[in-house]
C-alpha cells in the first residue's frame, strides 16, 4: 500500500487550477460508465424531509478530439433521473411514472418486462446531448450534465 504521508511535506511550485474546463454544449457519442442510486432528502414543499431515490448515470464521452482539447483521458457527464416508487417500494411502471427511465430503456431496446437497472451497464454507445450547468451559489463550479439520450445513428 502506498504511503502518501510525504505529500504533507511536498513543496508545490505552481498554482492549482480553480475551475474545471468544460466541453461545449453539444451532442456526443457516449457510453454508460457507471450507475449509482442516491438518496435525496427533499428540502421544501409538501414533501419536505421525505427521502427519495435518484439514479445517477455516468456517461463517458467518446469524442477523442474534445478529450484532447481538454487534456483529459476520460470525460464524464452525469444524467440524473428521479425515480418513482409504488406503494411497495418498487420502481413504478404506472401512468406518468418513471417516464425518463422508460425513454432511456427504449434507446437500448430494454423497455420490456424482466428489466433491472443493472442492465444499463454494458449497453452500446448512444447519442447524448450535454449541457453545462453553473452552480447558483458559486459561478466557478460547473457540472457537465446529460439532458437527452437517443439512439446513435
Amino acid at each position: 500500500m502506498p504511503d502518501f504521508s510525504n505529500l504533507l511535506d511536498q513543496t508545490i511550485d505552481a498554482p492549482n487550477a480553480t475551475v474545471i474546463r468544460m466541453p461545449p454544449d453539444s451532442e456526443y457519442r457516449g457510453i454508460i460508465d457507471d450507475i449509482k442510486i442516491a438518496t435525496i432528502t427533499i428540502g421544501k414543499g409538501e414533501r419536505k424531509g421525505q427521502e427519495v431515490p435518484q439514479l445517477h448515470i455516468f456517461w463517458s464521452i467518446l469524442d477523442e478530439a474534445v478529450k484532447a482539447s481538454l487534456e483529459r483521458d476520460k470525460l464524464i457527464a452525469r444524467q440524473t433521473l428521479w425515480l418513482d416508487l409504488d406503494t411497495t417500494g418498487q420502481l413504478s411502471t404506472g401512468p406518468d411514472k418513471n417516464v425518463d427511465l422508460g425513454r432511456l430503456r427504449e434507446v437500448f431496446d430494454l423497455n420490456h418486462a424482466g428489466f433491472s437497472l443493472g442492465q444499463l451497464k454494458g449497453t452500446p454507445p448512444a447519442a447524448i446531448k450535454t449541457k453545462v450547468r453553473t452552480n447558483e451559489d458559486d459561478p466557478n463550479r460547473k457540472y457537465l450534465e446529460v439532458v437527452n439520450v437517443s439512439k446513435f445513428k
